[in-house]
Parts: C-alpha cells; structure tokens; sequence
C-alpha cells in the first residue's frame, strides 16, 4: 500500500503527475459544479427562507474557495507534466539523431568496404598478368603458375570478406533508418494537433440529418481543444445542422472571441463525447433496431461514429458510446475534450 502511494506521489514520474493532476482537477469542477448548485438554492429560497438561503451562499463560497485551492494545486502539476513531456520529447530526438548517426556511421563502412573490393580486384588482375607471363618461361612456368594461384586465392578470399562487410554495413544501414523513421513517427504524433480527414465525405454522411439541432456542452481550455471545436461546428454548420447557444456554465470560454456570444462551458475531461436525450431507458434502446430509434438518437450515433473514424492522429480518436439520457430535449450535445497524450 506504501509502495503504491509513493508511485501515485512521485515527481518525477509523468504518469503519476498526471493522474495528480486529473484529480485535482476533477475536484475543482466538482466544486465549482457545487458552487453553481448551492447558488440556485440561495435563489430558490431567498424569499421564503432568507436564513437558509445565506446558508446556501455561505457553503456555494466554501465551494468556491475549494474549487479555486484545487486548481492553484493543479497548476504545478500541469507546468510539471509539460516539463516531463518535453523531456520524452527530448529523448525521443536524442534517439532519433543517434540513429541516423549509426546510419551515416554504416555508410561510411560500406564505402571503405566498396574501397577493398576494388583494391582485391586490381590485385587479382595483377596475379593473372603474372601467370601469363610465367607461360612463356618452361624453366620455372610450374614455380610461377602456383605462386600466381597462391596470389590470386589470397585476394579472392579478401574479395569474399570485402563483400561480406558491405552486406553487413548494409543490413546495419537499413536498421538504422527504420529506427530513424519510427522516432521521427512518434515525435510528429506527440506534436500533431487533431483535426477532421475526409471532410467532404463526412459532410455528406451528416447532412441526411439536415436542421438537427446541436451545441457544445464544454470544452478544455487550450488552443488545440477549441480549434478542433472549431472543426467540428464548420462541418456541422456545412452539413446544414443548426448549432443552438450552450447551456450556461461557469467558468466557461467564449470560444468565438467578443464577435460571437457564444460562452462553452469549461471541461477538464479528454476526447470527445457526444450526448442525447430519449424518453426511453438506455436499456430498451440497445434492443431496438437502429433504423427504428428515433432521429435524433441515430444522427447521434452516426455524428459520433464519423468523427471516431476521421480524426487524426488515430491515437486521438478512440471512440466513446453515445451518452443517451432519458429526456426531452431535441439538442445533441457534444463535449470536446482535451486531446489523448
């Protein structure tokens, strides 16, 4: 139990930051969340029981202040986990520039391989010369022929392990730039933001549920989760859906600038889920045919299905089952997350 709580506190360890920090958000929006909650109450019974509604604010401030503790903790942590993730990104580039050392390290030994072949075979035809000319001499032609064939075996044999360097230098070559090529691979997937493939396609798959009403619930406060926000409202928006105002939330970003009023409620989850309404029990729903759901359901799994599948990088699109709740609402509700490390 000791041994687990030193991991789960460790500092140095980037998965133990981030569960750290996963936490100490999560606590946050759940204060806040109460901080919203017990100011409705205070609202709710102001008039009738102004006592009890003062015990509402007082408790809404305790919130609050717990919310706001929770997040000055988390601000450590998340400079920490950026720091630990440039260290792999760092060691991913030291990999990266030692394997394409060792690439420019076997080529040279190629290069000094292709050298000694070259000298073997001079040398060769300098052997073949010499038992040309031991013919013409009957005194010593045997002495000559077999010093010549000595020779020549000597250089063929260094011909035999000129070629034999050459393959390995090439077999050294080829694995070093597959290593090179897969660290150059992880490092553009650690640093590629997401955004949408196939979009033409994706739009014609969406705008079979023309005038379907749609908002965005939340969203992670960084630039990367509100650019792909972005992304998904223009697809929407092309595939003629009718994008509706957010339900309030505090805190919440105006994702569109001062130009738009169009407050999205912050959120401290990852990747993206898509929500609905059903005056059914998910339970009856799974039994149901899909072609007999209702609308809105269907375009529900369908918007949730398409953007599982044309999202890049594909370690960013793990799909999540749609969120359906009994309900009446005719709004889907899609909540963007920040982006899976």
């Amino acid at each position: 139990m000791m041994h687990y709580w030193s991991l789960l506190w460790d500092w140095n360890s980037i998965d133990s930051v981030r569960s750290v920090h996963s936490v100490l958000e999560g606590s946050a929006l759940i204060f806040f969340a109460l901080l919203v909650l017990f100011d409705v109450l205070a609202h709710l019974t102001e008039d009738a029981q102004k006592d009890r509604a003062k015990g509402f604010e007082r408790v809404g401030l305790c919130c609050f202040a717990v919310a706001v503790l929770a997040e000055m903790l988390a601000y450590p942590y998340s400079k920490r986990n950026d720091e630990l993730s440039g260290n792999e990104i760092h060691r991913l580039s030291v990999i990266g520039r030692k394997a394409l050392d060792d690439a420019n390290t076997a080529i040279t030994h190629a290069g000094h391989a292709e050298t000694s072949a070259g000298l073997a075979e001079q040398s060769s035809k300098r052997a073949v010369e010499k038992s040309d000319r031991a013919e013409g001499s009957a005194s010593s032609a045997m002495t000559l022929a077999k010093g010549a064939r000595k020779e020549a075996d000597t250089f063929e044999n260094r011909l035999g392990s000129a070629e034999h360097k050459a393959d390995e230098a090439e077999s050294h070559l080829a694995e070093a730039l597959r290593r090179a090529t897969e660290a150059t691979s992880e490092l553009d997937r650690l640093r590629s933001p997401r955004s949408l493939t196939h979009i033409p396609e994706l739009i014609f798959s969406l705008a079979q549920f023309k005038d379907t009403e749609y908002t965005f619930s939340s969203v992670f406060q960084d630039g990367e989760s509100i650019d792909f926000l972005k992304a998904i409202d223009s697809v929407l928006q092309h595939a003629g859906w009718k994008r509706v105002k957010p339900p309030h939330g505090f805190p919440a970003i105006n994702v569109y600038g001062s130009d738009v009023d169009f407050a999205v409620t912050v959120d401290f989850n990852a990747g993206v889920q898509v929500s609905a309404d059903a005056p059914e029990a998910l339970t009856v729903l799974q039994s149901t045919p899909l072609e007999k759901l209702s609308q809105l359901v269907r375009a529900a799994i369908v918007l949730n299905l398409s953007l599982s599948s044309n999202t890049l990088p594909q370690g960013n699109a793990e799909s999540k089952p749609v969120d359906i709740q009994v309900g009446t609402s005719k709004t889907i509700r899609i909540a963007v997350g920040k982006r899976y490390k």
